[in-house]
Order: C-alpha cells, then sequence, then structure tokens
C-alpha cells in the first residue's frame, strides 16, 4: 500500500492538469494510511510481547475503524477518477 501510494502521490504531484480535489483525496488516504499504519503496528507489537487481549481491543477499537475510513478514501478517489474520465470523454466527444 505504501508504496502504491507514494507512486500515487509523486504522479498527483507532478500532474499539470489535475485539480484540488484529487490533490485533497489523495491527501487523506495519505493521512489515514500513516494513522492506520502506525496502530497496525502497535497492534502486532503488543501481540508480539504476549498482550493478545490488548492487541484485539486494539485492533477491534482502532485498526478497524481507521481501515473503514482508508477503505472510504480510496473509494472516494475511485469515484472521483471515474466521473472525472467520464467528464473528459464528453468534453473530448463534444
Amino acid at each position: 500500500m505504501q508504496a502504491r501510494l507514494k507512486q500515487l502521490q509523486s504522479m498527483i504531484a507532478s500532474a499539470t492538469d489535475t485539480s484540488d480535489k484529487a490533490r485533497n483525496l489523495v491527501a487523506e488516504m495519505t493521512r489515514v494510511e500513516t494513522v492506520y499504519g502506525l496502530v497496525a503496528t502497535d497492534v502486532v507489537g503488543l501481540a508480539l510481547v504476549g498482550k493478545h487481549d490488548q492487541s484485539i481491543t486494539k485492533m477491534d477499537d482502532e485498526c478497524r475503524p481507521l481501515l473503514a475510513c482508508l477503505v472510504k478514501a480510496t473509494d472516494d478517489y475511485a469515484d472521483y477518477t471515474r466521473a472525472r474520465c467520464a467528464e473528459i470523454v464528453a468534453e473530448y466527444q463534444a
């Protein structure tokens, strides 16, 4: 995920024909993924030191909601790019 997100960030940063909305959607994905990654690392750390109950609680209370936010952020970006693609095609056809 991190490698692909960095690639997307690079593409957005260098694009001359992108919108603020696209940049904001990518920034939101980046923000959520960063927080999610930190929490997921904590979950693994707790499990590795034998704190399985705390690990499961953290996963349920923090990781799962962040994962849902990450899925929403990526879906929002995908929806936006599909709509934008349709707009570009319609403009071209006109």
